[in-house]
Order: structure tokens, then C-alpha cells, then sequence
């Protein structure tokens, strides 16, 4: 009896390891199962990237969010896809989202230029400027050769408006021609400051290479471009900036210039607003409704004398009219004192009436009694 007894208490036992084992293994089976998912394709990781960033080039914000967000879940450990939401995000002025989502794709790829970029950019307009500063000189001594970096601590320099700061930002600009010396937009923006700095000089140096690089300014600019030349050589300080700044207004719409700005530009801000305009009337169709009937012969002629400008005075009926003839357009007064000299005058309580092509003369005219009067030989009573 005893064996047997013992023999059940072994069998039990490794029915009850069995039974654990099986719980172990069904416990790590199940989060695999569940976890497991089909790896996207490389067409629609690919589609749904393009789509999303077609849609910020647009400025369409919320279909951009809602694509890239689509593009993390089919790509959850690919850093781009949190990149570019996180710039969807500061573009749309939501910081504090940008700024977890850019921190998420920086720790996937710690050495990305471009998301530093972004975060520098981020501290800058959430006044951190320290913090901004410290990484863009981390991202310089990572990348020497980046102008995009060096333009990057240039604009940051601009920010400051005191007198102490337009040296620095100076030398920024010579560090990015350094790495990029056709770049059009930069070299401008480097004789502005010398412009403003005083050092007329240095000014002119710049202005020559601006005309020596091609392509060539346009005609227009290049008028500002030799005026400001010669005052800078005068000494007319304050008359040369301000060619230069129109200068700059030209130039600023050419394409060598908007592409040598793309070259070096930071990463963008919050997109500027913009007025939505739509057309919802509300007393005429919601009040009246949609006519029932049809509208042609309503047309009625309306008596404008006042909002012409000519003389409000009750024109007498002309003979035609008294017989009854019916009128062959509105009535017009005319004042002698708006009839010009060259022409003969006549009392201010003639009158005429005018058919439907000298009716639409003097529309074409812009219904102004001093060009009307010009065009004509006189009124005929």
C-alpha cells in the first residue's frame, strides 16, 4: 500500500510540473502572438511618406498629422516618421507635441543633423535660446562643413537687436560663405550688415561679388545694385541703405535667390495665418428664398443723377416725351459748373436723354462728369 501510495504522489507530482510548464509556455506564447504583426511593405511605407510630406509643403496640417501619424505605426522604429511629425506639430504651433516627438526621434538617431536642427529651432522660438545655442555649437563641431548649421547661429544672432550682437552675426555669415561662397542670399544679407555696421568698404566688396556671381541680377535690381555701389563710394550712408533695401525686395522674389536661401535655410516656424474667406448670405437667399418664377423683364432703370455727380435737379420732359413717345434711356442733368471751360456752357436745368450705347459710354467711362466732357461735343438737349 505504501508503494502505491508513492507512486501516486510521483505521478502527481510531474502532473503538476506538466501543468506549470504548460501556464509557462502558453504566459511567453501569448504577448508573441498578440505582439506579432506583418512587417509594412516598402510601397506603402514609401506611399504614405510622400503623401504625408505633399501634404506640409501644402501647409495641409491636419492631413499631414494624420498621415505621418499612420506612417509611425507602420514604422514604429524608423526616426523620420517622428521627425517629421514633430515638424508638423511646430509648424502648427503645438510646441510641447512637437517637442516629444522630435525628443522620440532623436533618441532613435542620436546623430541626425536634421532633427537637431528641428530642436535647436524649437528652443528658439520657446525662448531657450541658451539651449538652442549649446546644441547648434554641438551640431558645428559635429559638422564643421554644414552650412545649414553655421546659418542656423547666424539667425540666432540676429534675433538680438543690440549693437554687441552685429559683429557676431557678421562673422556668422562669412562662416557660411566660407563653406558656400556662391550663395546669393547670404552674401546679400552679409553687405546689409555691413551697411548697417558702417563699414561701407566692406559693403561694396560684397556688392561686387553679388554683381560678378551668376546668374545675372535683373534689370531692376541692377539699377539699385550700381546705385548703391556709387553712394556706399560717396559716403551717403543713409541714401545707400536704403537702395539696398530695395535691392533686397528685388531680389528677393528671383528664384537664384529663393533657391541659394533654401540651401541654408533653418528649419520653419509656425505657419503665419492667414483670412479664410467664405460667402454665406443671409438676407437674401435664407430670407426671400429662390425665386419661384423667372426674372426677365424685372429689370427696372434706377435714377443715379446724385451717385454720378450730376445736378439733382428735376430735368424738364423733353417734346418727344411729352407726346407720349416712350424714353429711350434715363435722364440725366446737366451742371455748368462741372462742364469744362473748352466746351459751351449750358444753364445747370438742361437736360437730355441718353440711348443704350451712350448710357454704356459713360460707364465705360467711369462715370466721371470731367472725362465724360472731354469725350464729347456738348450735351444735346
Amino acid at each position: 500500500m505504501a508503494q502505491l501510495l508513492t507512486a501516486f504522489g510521483v505521478q502527481r507530482s510531474l502532473l503538476g510540473r506538466r501543468k506549470s510548464a504548460v501556464r509557462i509556455a502558453v504566459c511567453l506564447l501569448i504577448p508573441t502572438i498578440s505582439c506579432h504583426r506583418e512587417p509594412a511593405s516598402v510601397e506603402d511605407l514609401y506611399t504614405t511618406r510622400m503623401v504625408a510630406l505633399s501634404y506640409l509643403q501644402r501647409n495641409q496640417l491636419p492631413q499631414a498629422e494624420s498621415s505621418f501619424k499612420k506612417l509611425t505605426e507602420l514604422a514604429p522604429d524608423d526616426p523620420l516618421g517622428y521627425a517629421d511629425l514633430g515638424l508638423t506639430y511646430l509648424q502648427a504651433g503645438r510646441y510641447s507635441e512637437a517637442e516629444k516627438q522630435l525628443e522620440r526621434a532623436r533618441k532613435l538617431d542620436p546623430s541626425s543633423t536634421e532633427v537637431r536642427l528641428a530642436l535647436a529651432r524649437l528652443y528658439s522660438l520657446t525662448n531657450r535660446s541658451d539651449e538652442a545655442r549649446q546644441l547648434l555649437e554641438q551640431l558645428r563641431r559635429d559638422s564643421t562643413r554644414s552650412a545649414r548649421v553655421l546659418y542656423a547661429l547666424a539667425e540666432l544672432d540676429a534675433q538680438k537687436k543690440d549693437s554687441a550682437s552685429a559683429g557676431p552675426y557678421i562673422d556668422r555669415l562669412r562662416d557660411v560663405l566660407a563653406v558656400a561662397p556662391a550663395n546669393l542670399a547670404v552674401r546679400l544679407k552679409l553687405a546689409d550688415a555691413f551697411a548697417r555696421a558702417g563699414e561701407a568698404d566692406s559693403a561694396v566688396n560684397q556688392l561686387e561679388e553679388i554683381r560678378r556671381i551668376p546668374p545675372e541680377a535683373p534689370t531692376e535690381a541692377k539699377v539699385y545694385l550700381d546705385s548703391t555701389i556709387q553712394l556706399l563710394r560717396i559716403g551717403n550712408a543713409s541714401q545707400a541703405r536704403q537702395t539696398l533695401d530695395h535691392l533686397t525686395a528685388v531680389m528677393e522674389v528671383t528664384a537664384p535667390y529663393q533657391a541659394s536661401l533654401q540651401d541654408v535655410k533653418w528649419t520653419e516656424g509656425p505657419i503665419p495665418g492667414r483670412p479664410v474667406l467664405s460667402f454665406a448670405p443671409k438676407d437674401f437667399i435664407s430670407v426671400h428664398g429662390v425665386r419661384e418664377k423667372m426674372t426677365v423683364g424685372l429689370a427696372r432703370f434706377t435714377d443715379a443723377t446724385n451717385e454720378a455727380g450730376f445736378a439733382s435737379a428735376e430735368p424738364a420732359e423733353t417734346a418727344g416725351a411729352s407726346a407720349g413717345s416712350a424714353p429711350v434711356g434715363p435722364k440725366v442733368a446737366w451742371n455748368a459748373s462741372i462742364w469744362p471751360p473748352d466746351r459751351p456752357r449750358v444753364p445747370s436745368t438742361a437736360s437730355c436723354r441718353l440711348n443704350d450705347s451712350m448710357v454704356a459710354r459713360i460707364w465705360s467711362l467711369g462715370s466721371r462728369p470731367s472725362n465724360f466732357g472731354k469725350r464729347s461735343n456738348g450735351p444735346s438737349s
